[in-house]
């Protein structure tokens, strides 16, 4: 018997596990969560192979216990690794808010390229977008078989929310929720 079979087996009571079985998702670390749950399955039956879990599995009445037990132990590593995730991305956010403080301290003055920068960004986006509703609005069809003005259009709209979620911590959602699972993990 294979993974693939195994699986089907194990979704029906661990249905997350069994989803994961198999699955190439990389995590940081360089590890996948197919792998995450294969180690899990190991460590709560005892296995090597699919073979043997399938024959623990058919022979052991607390089986579908077990298996529950094994993806909450799946789930709990996956928030860990989550919430890692979460750190890591907000310690960056904080990383360029403190450049910024720490600039300003040392030089006495406030960085003034980073807001020219910011506001030539808000600017060409909302021109850009201004301009798109204004033909829209004049029945003009917008004829870009080269997509350069819908690639410009995507490109100033991710450069608009940065520049957003910089000045106006976007991240506070991001940091709450890394609190909470942080909490969680701890009890």
């Amino acid at each position: 018997m294979n993974w693939e079979e195994i699986k089907k087996v194990i979704l029906s009571a661990a249905p997350t596990l069994g989803a994961a079985i198999g699955a190439i998702v990389p995590v940081p670390g360089g590890a996948a969560i197919g792998g995450l749950a294969g180690k899990i399955l190991k460590q709560v039956f005892g296995i090597d192979s699919p073979d043997e879990l399938t024959q623990v599995i058919s022979q052991d009445p607390n089986a579908a216990l077990k298996l529950r037990e094994a993806e909450m132990a799946f789930q709990l590593e996956t928030l860990k690794v989550s919430l890692q995730e979460t750190k890591a991305f907000l310690a960056d956010v904080q990383s360029a808010r403190t450049r910024q403080t720490e600039h300003e301290k040392a030089t006495g003055k406030t960085d003034i390229n980073l807001y020219i920068l910011a506001w030539v960004l808000v600017g060409g986006f909302l021109g850009l977008t201004s301009f798109l509703i204004w033909f829209a609005y004049q029945g003009k069809p917008i004829v870009d078989q080269s997509g350069v003005l819908y690639m410009l259009l995507g490109t100033m709209s991710t450069a608009f929310g940065m520049v957003v979620g910089y000045f106006f911590g976007s991240s506070k959602g991001s940091a709450d929720r890394a609190a909470a699972i942080d909490k969680l993990l701890k009890k």
